[in-house]
């Protein structure tokens, strides 16, 4: 089955996006690098403060770390009294207690890599590694020669939340997590900023570039298709080297990725999720700002018997393909199918890229329904078994009709009043929705911790709503 949307598509449009992600993407992620507010958690247990500044803690009132940098030495309970290095925080980890949090100050950065091991909350009773202070998150920069900004490679962590760092110019990770046998439920990674990191992204590495070696940016791995149900959530993640900037691989405890902004500048996937069940993947803006090969959003399954996914209310556009689906390869248990649900998700392409894609339809059944996917193929081969309810298929038609959006131009896919889709949604597929597409018509979109200056919503107007 191979379908092409007849929706043609001004080169004028994708011309005034490409200067959208030049000129005002860099923008709007340094608005939102200043307009911070103080971080507030809800830390129950004893909370450890780190300070790398010159002249210690200041704030309008006092000077603490007697006005001096600080010290590992110090006991880290108050700013007053902060620790200093990256390095000290890894050695006390295994004393922290599930409701325990570290902070590092805002405006400070580190050039240390930061590996964890030994760090563990609860259900229910997070760790958190997470800021204090105002102005910019606190900030780890590899130096370009460091391979990660965190990690935690088969060691022992689990019921742990980063919160709010900034990570870049790093040699191949940013942040990952990779584990087997589901030994580390329980991870979340929310309200950061990854960018310039992994092979030939960083700061004078070159061009950025996929080596095969499996390096992806925010990154979580059971390699035995374990059930952890990790959580990225409200990241942005752009100019990634390596293979994936957005990584998901076998985790089978429903793992969740909402509400981040993804790319541009992915090399290979900009968001991939491989072999999940119960994998949800909602609400999040992804592009690779053009090329040939990039995929907006993609997964396969050769590990695990029964993949299931479901995507809802993200943003797919200029992008080799929006949504991709392939088999990936030889089978190690069989049948290796997939379930992808895709229900009220836009996607904006123009006429040489692709909607929706699976070339190989070995196994896999789709469920695609109030949709809007505007410009490219629609390219699914037989061999799939399909479900639809979209243009230019089903009682929702809207092919050769503008979905009319705000202003495709700057990459606000919100609809006007006018639009064709408002109420044509099929009912109870995503709650709350009577609209096509990612965004219902007239519903204020709740802001996040991740807040942006209303002039930067064109760019990042998502939604937090769990």
């Amino acid at each position: 089955m191979k379908k092409k949307n007849l929706l043609s598509r001004k080169p004028l449009a994708f011309l005034s996006l490409l200067v959208v992600l030049i000129i005002a993407l860099p923008l709007a992620v340094f608005l939102f690098l200043r307009a911070q507010q103080i971080q507030q958690y809800a830390v129950e247990g004893t909370v450890y403060y780190v300070d790398n500044s010159s002249t210690g803690y200041v704030d309008n009132s006092s000077t603490g770390c007697s006005g001096a940098p600080c010290s590992d030495s110090n006991a880290g309970t108050t700013p007053n009294t902060a620790w200093r290095t990256l390095s000290h925080v890894q050695s006390m980890l295994a004393r922290l207690h599930p409701d325990d949090g570290v902070l590092f100050k805002r405006g400070d950065v580190w050039h240390e890599e930061l590996d964890l091991n030994s760090v563990h909350g609860s259900p229910g009773h997070q760790i958190i590694l997470g800021n204090y202070g105002t102005g910019a998150l606190p900030v780890i920069d590899g130096s370009s020669s460091q391979a990660a900004c965190i990690t935690a490679i088969n060691t022992s962590v689990s019921y742990l939340t980063l919160d709010g760092f900034e990570c870049r110019n790093t040699t191949q990770y940013g942040i990952t997590f990779q584990t087997s046998d589901g030994k580390m439920p329980g991870i979340m990674v929310q309200n950061s900023y990854i960018h310039n990191t992994g092979p030939g992204a960083c700061a004078g590495c070159g061009t950025p570039h996929d080596p095969d070696g499996y390096l992806n940016q925010l990154d979580f791995r059971d390699w035995s298709a374990g059930a952890d149900g990790v959580q990225f959530l409200h990241n942005i993640v752009n100019h990634c080297g390596g293979h994936n900037c957005v990584n998901i691989h076998y985790d089978t405890g429903g793992p969740i990725i909402r509400g981040n902004i993804v790319g541009p500048g992915c090399v290979h996937n900009c968001i991939d999720v491989k072999g999940s069940v119960g994998g949800i993947v909602d609400q999040n803006i992804a592009t690779s700002g053009g090329g040939t090969e990039q995929n907006a959003f993609y997964s396969e399954n050769t590990k695990i018997a029964h993949e299931d996914i479901t995507y809802t209310r993200n943003i797919a556009y200029n992008s080799a393909v929006g949504f991709h689906i392939e088999d990936g390869g030889s089978c190690s248990k069989a049948p290796c199918s997939i379930v992808a649900r895709y229900y009220n998700n836009t996607v904006y392409q123009s006429s040489s890229q692709a909607s929706i894609e699976d070339t190989s339809c070995g196994g896999a059944t789709f469920d695609i329904r109030n949709n809007i996917l505007d410009g490219g193929a629609i390219d699914i081969h037989g061999g799939c078994s399909v479900r639809w309810d979209y243009m230019p298929i089903g009682s929702h038609d809207v092919s050769n009709a503008d979905p009319q959006y705000v202003n495709a131009g700057s990459a606000d896919f919100h609809l006007k009043s006018s639009s064709p889709v408002i109420g044509k949604a099929l009912a109870d597929l995503v709650a709350s929705m009577t609209d096509m597409g990612a965004y219902q018509y007239g519903e204020a979109t709740p802001t996040s911790t991740l807040t942006f200056p209303p002039t930067q919503a064109a760019l990042v107007n998502y939604c937090e709503e769990d």
